[in-house]
């Protein structure tokens, strides 16, 4: 639309209250000795920029390494289980980030794979942000270059966009609850909300979503846990608040979701990956 030769950018316009960038954890690594060759799967993308490394750096998934360079720009997708191998020196800024398209989207929701760029001089600018971090403009500047980037590897169009909103509509109500939900919650419970017997519901909202509501409600628990306990929420609280009567099962399945104990990611081992398996 043209108003007095100005051009509205209706798509910027009409989205720019759905997109939002949370940083659960963004950490300046300096790796001392010996170094660690350690795994976790957390449910947050990764960005690692990289200002130095040795040619033994590296992240892998399943078969495939992604090797850690100076200038390295490496992207992580959340829920996947990663090996980390990082030697002594090695220098990066570590972001663990959600972006969302709209309220509770995961733009990489299904993402498997690791991706990878060179550029050096968006590390030096992370690396610049990082000293000005206690200032509003390091603050900002800081956001603004993790959203910039995440969205170089994001793969996403209107018309994807348009689906996965029309879907989640369909299923806006039980998506409400689940993310609110306990462990407790049943998925007859959720069935019945939209009037549907148990598997049908199960085959349609995985048809139209991507997962069963059950693996939703886990994923969604994983994350509640896992921010409430960067902020340093006690595991035996978290496990209460999350409707887990016993603090050793949630443990449990905290960890074989993770491939962490919840204290470790408590007491903050993930600063330097260092996570006993």
């Amino acid at each position: 639309m043209h108003d007095g030769g100005h051009r509205h950018l209706r798509t910027i316009e009409r989205t720019g209250d759905l997109i939002g960038l949370s940083c659960s954890y963004v950490v300046d690594v300096e790796q001392p000795e010996p170094g660690i060759h350690n795994r976790n799967r957390l449910p947050f993308s990764r960005l690692f920029l990289v200002a130095a490394a040795t040619v033994d750096d590296r992240v892998t998934l399943g078969r495939r390494h992604w090797p850690l360079r100076a200038g390295t720009v490496l992207f992580m997708p959340p829920d996947q289980m990663l090996q980390f191998d990082f030697s002594p020196g090695l220098r990066m800024v570590a972001c663990h980030f959600r972006l969302d398209w709209a309220p509770g989207c995961d733009a990489f929701d299904g993402v498997a794979n690791c991706a990878t760029l060179t550029d050096r001089v968006l590390v030096a600018e992370a690396y610049r942000l990082r000293d000005q971090a206690e200032s509003f403009a390091g603050i900002a500047g800081l956001r603004g270059l993790i959203l910039s980037t995440a969205a170089r590897f994001a793969r996403l169009d209107a018309r994807m966009l348009a689906r996965h909103l029309a879907a989640r509509g369909r299923f806006a109500a039980v998506i409400e609850r689940l993310d609110r939900a306990d462990a407790g919650m049943r998925v007859s419970d959720l069935a019945a909300m939209m009037g549907l017997g148990r598997e049908h519901f199960t085959r349609e909202f995985r048809r139209h979503l991507g997962l069963s509501p059950m693996r939703w409600l886990h994923r969604r628990l994983v994350q509640r846990a896992s921010a409430a306990l960067i902020a340093g929420a006690r595991v035996k609280a978290v496990a209460g608040d999350l409707g887990f009567t016993d603090e050793f099962y949630f443990s449990r399945f905290f960890k074989a979701r993770t491939g962490l104990a919840p204290s470790a990611l408590r007491d903050g081992a993930l600063s330097a990956y260092a996570v006993p398996e």
